[in-house]
């Protein structure tokens, strides 16, 4: 008769080799020490700090204290990361890793044309329609179908934070600068 399950495990076998991997992953759990033989806690609020302060002093980047972001801003944050980050970059400077690929080159979301004087409705517009249909860069993709209107304001309000922000950085520089 035809066995239809596996034979059975060989535990006396198995038993020799199982302290053997015990030895060779054991090393990798637990935390991890800096040189002073201390648990590293960067990033991790320490008493009386807030966790975006720990995220600050721990050199985390700006563009993601998620629990300062509004509903709309996080989900934007998130949408942004996969499909505009590329070109736009990190804080919207159009300095992301594919930009140098590109002939224009893509534009900064943050300076201050785009931050006074692009509404919404009109950036909005931009992300849907790609920028061939607005006479601008062809090498801008139109989202429009992939992403649909609530995505794309959810992008547009992730986009305005990284506008305050950017002034925001910019006024402590030139306070700082005086």
């Amino acid at each position: 008769m035809m066995r239809l399950c596996p034979a059975p495990l060989d535990f006396k076998r198995l038993g020799l080799f199982l302290p053997l991997w015990g030895i060779l992953l054991l090393p990798g759990c637990g935390a991890s020490r800096n040189p002073a033989g201390e648990a590293e806690t960067a990033g991790q609020p320490q008493a009386g700090e807030t966790p975006a302060e720990a995220a600050q002093a721990a050199g985390a980047s700006s563009a993601r204290p998620a629990a300062l972001m509004k509903f709309e801003e996080a989900n934007g944050f998130e949408i942004y990361q996969r499909y505009c980050l590329v070109c736009h970059g990190e804080l919207g400077h159009g300095d992301g890793f594919n930009a140098f690929n590109l002939d224009p080159k893509p534009r900064s979301l943050v300076d201050e044309f785009m931050s006074t004087r692009v509404s919404d409705r009109k950036l909005a517009e931009a992300i849907r329609l790609g920028g061939r249909k607005l006479g601008k860069s062809p090498q801008m993709p139109a989202w429009g179908r992939t992403l649909g209107d609530r995505r794309i304001r959810y992008v547009v309000s992730y986009i305005r934070l990284l506008q305050r922000r950017a002034r925001e950085s910019a006024a402590e520089s030139a306070g700082g600068a005086e």
